[in-house]
């Protein structure tokens, strides 16, 4: 028997083995995983603890798609595990500013993934404007502007709902403390989440709409002990909000910052060319062939998938967690303080070595769609 599990809390509980049904988002049974070469191919891909959720946990998925392909793979990892039945996607973000240049075809790219994974019509929200994000993407134009290649309809960021008004009527739908939010990107969007007001949505503030409705917020970043200058929480504009998020975030909060070394994505290639995560890693990686000083020019480091993995399986497997010590914020960016203990702050660990964590990884990207 193989032994899947996770935390025993009111976050994650536990399953036996794979005889246990899983199921999926529609009700069914999620056999595509359990059946064949890919039931053959996760067992012996994995032979630490792996974790499944036996009630799926609802995400929000929250992304600055284009500024790495990691965040294509994250979503590919997201809806393999859909799939299974491990997670239910309420809905997708993208927070990067995306009202000009390629930026604005961020919509686009989720909505092609979606519709790649079988899953067309799951909204998504946009950032219209503001000041933070990568004005330098390199895939979103080349795949969000070709629908007659992957399917989608969504092209730009004019096609879709504002980010803010999707958040909170998603979180207003869903049962009280039934919701992770998922960032994977710039958390910009939980700024003006916290900042907004009653609506026809709720009659709450989004500060009370957040602490009445959300169990955790993850995000992937930075949690080493030394302050960096994080990509996703203090460059880019990022850094002038973000003492005002952690200051008034009201529910737990798990930084993941494990990934740079975990590297993933050449076996992409071997998946159909329809695949829109497969041609976000080939343009990330000037058609796998991108290389720099001892890096290997057709993966890609894996701090996004590393942190939906995360969300949505917890810990008691890959992962274990730091409670003792806070996010902080400095002029010299962010870092883990572990003199400084917030209760509600929480750093994620990897507990197995990056090759196993990448075996991982990289077979939940290339399962084929299920839908």
């Amino acid at each position: 028997m193989v032994t899947i599990g996770v935390l025993r809390s009111k976050h994650w509980r536990w399953a036996t083995d794979f005889n246990e049904p899983v199921t999926s988002m529609n009700g069914k049974t999620a056999r595509n995983c359990f059946s064949g070469m890919w039931c053959l191919l996760f067992v012996s891909l994995f032979p630490f603890t792996t974790a499944i959720a036996q009630s799926p946990v609802k995400i929000i998925f929250d992304t600055d798609m284009g500024s790495d392909c990691d965040d294509a793979g994250a979503m590919a990892l997201l809806h393999a595990l859909a799939d299974l039945g491990e997670v239910e996607i309420l809905a997708s973000i993208f927070s990067s500013r995306g009202d000009a240049g390629d930026n604005q075809y961020g919509p686009g790219v989720l909505d092609a993934i979606q519709t790649y994974y079988g899953r067309p019509s799951l909204p998504i929200g946009a950032n219209r404007g503001g000041d933070v994000g990568d004005p330098k993407v390199r895939y979103l134009k080349q795949i969000g502007n070709h629908p007659e290649i992957y399917g989608h309809d969504v092209i730009k960021t004019s096609d879709v709902p504002d980010m803010v008004d999707l958040y909170r009527k998603t979180l207003a739908d869903n049962e009280d403390h039934s919701v992770v939010i998922l960032t994977v990107g710039h958390p910009i969007a939980l700024v003006h989440l916290l900042r907004s007001k009653a609506d026809s949505h709720s009659d709450l503030s989004g500060t009370d709409l957040v602490r009445k409705k959300v169990s955790r917020w993850v995000a992937t970043g930075y949690s080493e002990s030394s302050p960096a200058k994080n990509c996703n929480f203090v460059k880019q504009g990022m850094s002038e909000y973000l003492d005002e998020l952690l200051e008034n975030w009201p529910t737990d909060f798990y930084m993941s910052g494990s990934g740079k070394t975990v590297v993933t994505g050449a076996k992409l290639q071997a998946t159909p060319k329809s695949n829109p995560v497969r041609e976000a890693y080939r343009l990330w990686l000037k058609n796998w062939v991108r290389e720099k000083p001892k890096r290997d020019g057709k993966n890609r480091s894996s701090w996004d998938q590393i942190g939906t993995l995360f969300a949505i399986r917890g810990t008691n497997g890959p992962f274990s967690i730091t409670s003792k010590g806070s996010v902080q914020h400095t002029s010299r960016g962010i870092f883990w303080d572990s003199s400084e203990n917030n209760p509600k702050h929480f750093r994620v660990n990897m507990t197995v070595t990056d090759q196993e964590m990448a075996r991982l990884v990289e077979a939940l990207m290339i399962v084929p769609p299920a839908m």
